[in-house]
């Protein structure tokens, strides 16, 4: 089964996650730190969510939750639909829900309630339930990476997430601030769109993120501008250069991790016969 990955903007938005355990708590927490408006839905709650319940930081619907539809089809008022009162098991005020109990019946329920009301279902240990799946995160705000074996593995999604994890600088959060501080700027002196992506490239391979990364900002900050500067009289348009990437027979895991790299950053690609598709999906997607 094939899984189209996304990033969902939550803030301000109605979640449901029925099941008041630890896994539901789990749930709970990544979806506040989204900014979402967290409705739990269960008999009982474990000592974390009573806390946030009692600090009014999530809405709890107690006694037993039996998925059902509710008032009107029409419309979608803000409390159920056409301006009908949402019924207490009503999954259509929500735009995303978790089923997160150990009641494996309960759970297809929810999910079967939220495919008929055309709303993502996320299904704990079962992939094959829900229509999305929650990845492994790693947080680098405002950078983030996910990572799912689409549902087959979880232990190796964590696996490969700790991996990734020990890659990536503490500061690569702050370097991205940066670069967001900076992109009208740059957009604004370097107006073509290939002589962009080069800039923002030279700088990702300069001096200047291990600058973030040590908490220099204001030493990155100068040399960015410096280059900025002399960007087109070192940077002529319409200038480029070919590199020769060999990949021994075309396979994938031969390639070096250089040649990757240039495939990544490379406008056109002359390929032959040997080179295989895994090969070609290095490339940049708008690489002719």
């Amino acid at each position: 089964m094939q899984y189209l990955p996304l990033f969902a903007r939550l803030d301000g938005r109605r979640c449901l996650v029925v099941g008041g355990g630890d896994v539901g708590a789990r749930k709970v927490r990544l979806l506040l730190a989204a900014g979402a408006e967290v409705t739990v839905a269960g008999p009982a709650l474990n000592d974390e969510l009573r806390e946030l319940r009692e600090a009014g930081e999530i809405h709890h619907l107690d006694g037993e939750f039996v998925p059902g539809h509710y008032g009107d089809e029409s419309g979608d008022g803000p409390t159920g639909t056409g301006g009908a009162p949402a019924g207490p098991g009503d999954i259509r005020p929500y735009w995303l829900i978790i089923a997160a109990t150990s009641d494996q019946k309960l759970n297809a329920a929810v999910a079967r309630a939220a495919e008929s009301a055309k709303r993502f279902c996320n299904v704990v240990d079962d992939a094959d339930l829900g229509n999305v799946i929650m990845p492994a995160i790693i947080d680098r705000a405002p950078v983030t990476v996910a990572v799912s074996t689409g549902g087959s593995s979880p232990v190796l999604a964590r696996w490969l997430k700790g991996r990734i994890e020990s890659m990536l600088p503490m500061g690569l959060g702050a370097f991205a601030g940066l670069a967001g501080r900076w992109r009208t700027r740059v957009r604004d002196r370097i107006g073509d769109l290939d002589q962009r992506r080069r800039f923002w490239e030279w700088v990702l391979e300069s001096r200047i993120p291990e600058s973030v990364y040590a908490g220099r900002e204001a030493e990155a900050e100068a040399a960015l501008d410096r280059q900025l500067a002399e960007w087109h009289s070192q940077h002529p348009d319409k200038t480029g250069e070919a590199w020769l990437v060999g990949a021994g027979p075309g396979r994938a895991d031969l390639i070096t991790l250089r040649g990757r790299q240039l495939l990544s950053q490379a406008e056109v690609v002359l390929y032959d016969r040997l080179v295989g598709e895994e090969v070609l999906e290095f490339a940049r997607r708008d690489a002719e």
